[in-house]
């Protein structure tokens, strides 16, 4: 039988976000679904994903899909810079 893939809506995730974030690990948690969604990763990219893959200065995520793919990431991605500050 094969697994049923869940699906997380917007209105959720809106919900999820807005959450306030009470120590690092939910900044990191937050920002993870931040790029997820803005940028339309799948999960083993994510998962590849390291701290020398964002350049938040030019606003550009490496992501390692087999070779590297440069993405932009949006600007309203605040989650990020507060975890380089």
């Amino acid at each position: 039988m094969l697994k049923q893939n869940k699906v997380l809506y917007k209105k959720k995730l809106c919900e999820l976000l807005d959450l306030p974030a009470k120590n690092d690990f939910e900044i990191r948690d937050k920002a993870i679904i931040e790029i997820l969604y803005s940028c339309g990763l799948r999960r083993n990219e994510l998962v590849k994903l390291n701290v020398h893959n964002i350049d938040i200065k030019n606003n550009e995520l490496r992501v390692n899909n087999g070779n590297y793919t440069v993405l932009n990431l949006p600007s309203n991605i605040n989650l990020l810079q507060k975890l380089w500050v």
